[in-house]
Parts: C-alpha cells; structure tokens; sequence
C-alpha cells in the first residue's frame, strides 16, 4: 500500500519536509536528539547561547560554548598580571635607586611579561599603566643604564625619542664599536699605524694593496680608514718610526713601472713611446704597436702613468 506524502514541520529542527502522515521528523539525527533531555544556557564568556544534557550539568561541565572561551575565561588580563609581579617587587624610596623586574627577563637583560604567546617588555608596560602613553615611533628609555629597571622616573625609565634612545646607549657605552665590536678584524692601533703610514707614503700607488695583504682587510677597507669613512671614533695619538713603514715603502717601489705583474711596458718602452709621438707618430698608431688601448697611450703621453 502506497501512503501519500504530505508537507510537515520536524518538531526538532522546525524544517518543511515531505512525509507520511504520522511523520515527526525530518530524519534519524532529530530524532534521536528528541529523545534526549537538553537543559538551555548561556557561554559565561561569550555569552552565546547553547544547550547541554543534566548528565553534563552534573559533571561541573555547561559553563561555556568552546574551548577557546574556557581558556579565555581562565587566563588573567594583561594589566592584572602586570600589577601582580609589581606587588612582589622591592620599590626603595631613594631616588637614585633602581626597581628591578623580579619576573622573567630577555636574554638581553630586559624585563618582560609573556601573555597569550606573546612577550611585553616591563618597562614599557610600567609607562603604560602609569598613564604615559607611548605613540608610534616612541620609546621607553634608561637613564639609570640599569635594563631590569621599570621605575617610571626622570633618573631611571622615561618616554623619549628614537634619537634620544640612541644618544643614551653610546653615553653608557652599549653600542659596539670599533674592536669591540664582534666582527672587528682590526685593533685601534692597526688603524692608527694604517693611518700613519698612509700619510708619510711619498708614492701611495699600490698602498692600499699592500695595507691590506698585511692586516688581513680587503683594499677598499683601508681606503675607508684612511678616508676617515670607518673608525671616526679613533683619536689614540700616532704611533713612532719603526722599521715596518720602510719595509711598506720598499714594496710600494717594487710594484710600480715595470716591476707591477700586470704592466705590459717597461720603462724603455714608455721612453720610447713618448720620443716617437714627439716624432710624429700617432696615439692610434702607436697603441697598435705597443698592444695597449688608446687611452693608456693618452695617459702615457699626458704624463699621468708612469
């Protein structure tokens, strides 16, 4: 017998469905969760709506909707953990002396307070929530020089500028430089005698070379040092005389003219260069001759090699 199917409302889901006359539901799923008893409540974080079972109820369970919102619910807020580390904290009246961070701190030495995965640095936390707000671009500064220190204080942590933050860290002595610094290949007294020598060289053609093949720098190196490009810092007085800087300078002779390995003239040849252009002959002609390109010619005639 062939029953007519009829338009019906799920008494669960409140879905328009297709059924035979003593249909209640709109399939297995609404049905078996008509048999269960569901109490209502509200996510005590979100506040959403929700149902549980009276089993779940008695279980301590039905307070929130997800797990991200019982999480939420149990984690302390940034401000309250923050003033929490600051009951334990020892605070001096003397005003010269530091508040040191007794929380966790930065393998640099700074304060700090991870919350939700993320770490806050405590001194700009302890301007913060003293109602000194920090805009985009502004630091929070030392003028104790003592990183742990959150004691919001013109002598200790203040609001400052990139640049005031800068000047700070080079008057305490922070900022690495010169040999100090992890990738120095050089020492203050290399520099001076590389300024030294570079000064007294009466002919400095292959100088630069020379300096660097000896303390193990590239040429352009020692072209920035003796250029007062790189250590400006450096104000030791020069070194004496000693035996190295002639030693220095007989290599320097030693790489000129015809002794330099990538000449291709020796002396005789530019001489004779020289006499046939007096002569006559022409820079093309004469380039074509010798084997050299036409602006060495030039600078040959000119005077301004060799």
């Amino acid at each position: 017998m062939a029953y007519k199917l009829i338009p019906f409302t799920c008494q669960v889901c409140q879905k328009e469905s297709l059924g035979v006359p003593a249909a209640k539901f709109c399939g297995a799923e609404c049905f078996v969760r008509s048999r269960k008893k569901t109490i209502p409540y509200t996510c005590q974080t979100c506040g959403k709506e929700c149902e549980t079972t009276p089993g779940h109820i008695k279980q301590g369970q039905g307070k929130y909707c997800s797990r991200d919102c019982k999480y939420a619910a149990q984690r302390t807020p940034l401000e309250e953990q923050f003033w929490a580390i600051w009951a334990t904290m020892e605070k001096p009246e003397d005003p010269t002396c530091c508040w040191l961070w007794p929380g966790s701190r930065e393998t640099r030495g700074y304060g700090r307070l991870k919350v939700e995965g993320k770490a806050h640095k405590a001194y700009r936390l302890a301007l913060i929530f003293h109602g000194i707000t920090l805009a985009e671009g502004e630091y929070g500064c030392h003028t104790c020089n003592n990183k742990p220190c959150v004691r919001v204080h013109p002598l200790h942590v203040y609001r400052g500028t990139p640049q005031q933050n800068i000047d700070d860290r080079q008057k305490s002595g922070h900022t690495a430089r010169g040999e100090h610094h992890w990738k120095a290949k050089l020492t203050e007294q290399d520099v001076i005698e590389i300024r030294a020598t570079w000064n007294a060289a009466q002919k400095k053609f292959g100088l630069l070379s020379i300096l660097g093949e000896k303390y193990g720098v590239c040429h352009s190196m020692i072209r920035r040092i003796v250029t007062g490009q790189n250590w400006t810092h450096t104000t030791l007085p020069p070194p004496p005389e000693n035996a190295d800087r002639k030693a220095i300078q007989e290599a320097i002779e030693l790489r000129q003219g015809e002794h330099n390995c990538a000449t291709k003239l020796t002396d005789v040849q530019v001489q004779e260069l020289r006499r046939k252009h007096q002569q006559g002959s022409s820079a093309v002609m004469l380039a074509q001759e010798y084997g050299i390109t036409i602006t060495h010619t030039y600078a040959i005639i000119k005077g301004q090699h060799r």
